[in-house]
C-alpha cells in the first residue's frame, strides 16, 4: 500500500507553491486552452506556453509486488520519477531555468529511506542520510535544499546551496527550519533553536547570521516568513502562561494574535498589496483540556481575526490565496452525520462545497488566470484536482498528490 511520507512542504502566497499568474499584461492578451493544463497567452510581440504540473507518489505494480513510485504528471501525461523497483516518495517540485528538481526520498539500501533529489530525471542521494529535506526553492540558476540533518545525534537545521552543505544551527543543541524565502540578493530562512534541551527560541537566519525572536524564557517557534518592502514578516507561536499562543513578529517586534484564554496556531501567511492576512486555528481550551478538542479556523487580517466556517460543521482551512481582491479559502467541512468532512473552499467568506469532495482533504490552491486548482486527497487512496470546480482523478489506483505547479 502507499506509505504517505509526509515532509513539512511549507506554502506562502508569493512563494513557488502558490502560483498566481496572469500571463501578459496588455489589453490585447488573449487566451486559450490548447490541452488540459496547458494554456497558450498570446499579445502582438510574444506567446507564452504555461504546462500543468502534479507532483506525487502513486503504487504501481513490479514483479507481482506493490511499490510506492514517486512520479509527475504533465497537462495529464504521467512520467514516473521512482524506478518502480524500489520505494520512492516525491515531496515537492521547482524549477530553474528549463531544469525541473523534486526532492523526496528513496529506499534502495538495506530498505532504508535515503533522502535524494532528482534533477531532469536523473536521482542523486543527499551524502547525509540523516537528511530530511522540507522545501526546495531556485535563485536564478542556485538552488537551495533546506531541512535537517543529524550532528552528532543532534537535529541540526541547515541548507544545501548547489549540492554544497551549509549548517545553520550549532550542532550542540537541536534546531529546525520552517521556510527559505528571498529579498533581493538576501536569503531569510525562519526556524528555531534550542539553546538547553527543554527551551526552543524562534529566529530566522540572514544570509546565514542568525537572529533570535523569541526571548528564550520561553518556548517559541516560527512557521513562515515574509518580506514586505523592507518589513520582515515571521509567524508562530509562543507560550502565554501554559498555552502556546499564535503570534507573529515584525521586524523583530512580537505581536499577539491569540486570545491568551485558548490555544491557537499560525500557518501560513500572505500579503495583499499591504495587507497583511495569517492563517491559523484556535482551540476551545477547555474542551480540549478534557480530551474534546473543537477547532475554530480563522484567518487574521492586520491583526483582526475573523472566523472561518460554520463552527457546528468542524471545519477546517488549510490555505489561502488571492485572485484580484478575491479571497480564496480551502478546506473541508462536515456536511454529512458520518463525520467524514468534504472538500469545500470559501471565496469571500461565502462556501462552495467541491463536486465530489467527499471524504477528501484539499491541500493546495493555485490560480492562473481566471482558472482556479485545487488538490486534494481521498483517504490516501486517490488524488483529485478540481479546475474550476470540475473534478479530475490523478492517476488510477492508490495515489498521493503533493503539489501543482505550472511552468
Amino acid at each position: 500500500m502507499l506509505k504517505r511520507f509526509l515532509f513539512t512542504v511549507i506554502i506562502i502566497a508569493f512563494s513557488i507553491s502558490i502560483i498566481i499568474l496572469t500571463g501578459c499584461t496588455t489589453s490585447s492578451s488573449t487566451g486559450s486552452t490548447v490541452a488540459e493544463g496547458t494554456t497558450t497567452i498570446t499579445n502582438t510581440t510574444t506567446t507564452t506556453v504555461i504546462n500543468m504540473y502534479l507532483l506525487g507518489t502513486q503504487d504501481v505494480n513490479s514483479n507481482g509486488s506493490t511499490v510506492s513510485t514517486a512520479f509527475y504528471l504533465k497537462n495529464g501525461v504521467k512520467t514516473n520519477i521512482g524506478d518502480g523497483i524500489f520505494r520512492s516518495w516525491a515531496s515537492q517540485m521547482t524549477f530553474s531555468s528549463s531544469d525541473m528538481y523534486v526532492i523526496g526520498r528513496c529506499n534502495e539500501i538495506s530498505r532504508q529511506d535515503i533522502p535524494c533529489y532528482w534533477k531532469n530525471g536523473i536521482k542523486t542521494n543527499f551524502d547525509d542520510s540523516s537528511f530530511i529535506p522540507n522545501q526546495i526553492v531556485s535563485l536564478g540558476s542556485d538552488i537551495y535544499i533546506i531541512g535537517m540533518r543529524k550532528v552528532n545525534t543532534i537535529s541540526t537545521a541547515c541548507y544545501w546551496k548547489n549540492g554544497v552543505l551549509n549548517n545553520l544551527g550549532d550542532g550542540i543543541y537541536s534546531s529546525f527550519v520552517a521556510q527559505i524565502v528571498f529579498s533581493g540578493s538576501d536569503i531569510y530562512i525562519a526556524g528555531c533553536q534550542s539553546d538547553n534541551k527543554s527551551i526552543y527560541t524562534a529566529c530566522y537566519w540572514k544570509n546565514g547570521v542568525k537572529n533570535n525572536l523569541g526571548d528564550g524564557l520561553i518556548s517559541s517557534d516560527t512557521s513562515q516568513i515574509a518580506i514586505l518592502s523592507n518589513d520582515i514578516y515571521v509567524i508562530g507561536s509562543q507560550y502565554v502562561g501554559t498555552l502556546s499562543t499564535a503570534c507573529y513578529w515584525k521586524n523583530g517586534v512580537k505581536a499577539i494574535l491569540g486570545d491568551g484564554i485558548n490555544m491557537s496556531g499560525a500557518r501560513q501567511i500572505a500579503i495583499l498589496g499591504n495587507d497583511v492576512y495569517i492563517l491559523g486555528e484556535q482551540w476551545n481550551t477547555p474542551t480540549y483540556q478534557t480530551g474534546v478538542s473543537i477547532v475554530t479556523p480563522c484567518y487574521w487580517k492586520n491583526g483582526i481575526k475573523t472566523n472561518i466556517g460554520d463552527i457546528a460543521k468542524k471545519p477546517s482551512a488549510s490555505q489561502i490565496a488571492f485572485a484580484g481582491n478575491d479571497i480564496y479559502i480551502i478546506g473541508s467541512s462536515n456536511e454529512s452525520t458520518t463525520d467524514i468532512r468534504t472538500a469545500c473552499y470559501w471565496k469571500n467568506g461565502v462556501k462552495t462545497i467541491l463536486d465530489g469532495g467527499y471524504g477528501i482533504y484539499p491541500s493546495q490552491i493555485s490560480i492562473l488566470g481566471n482558472d482556479v486548482y485545487i488538490i486534494g486527497n481521498w483517504e490516501l487512496t486517490m488524488a483529485t484536482y478540481w479546475k474550476n470546480g470540475v473534478k479530475s482523478f490523478v492517476g488510477n489506483g492508490t495515489t498521493y498528490v503533493v503539489q501543482i505547479l505550472f511552468n
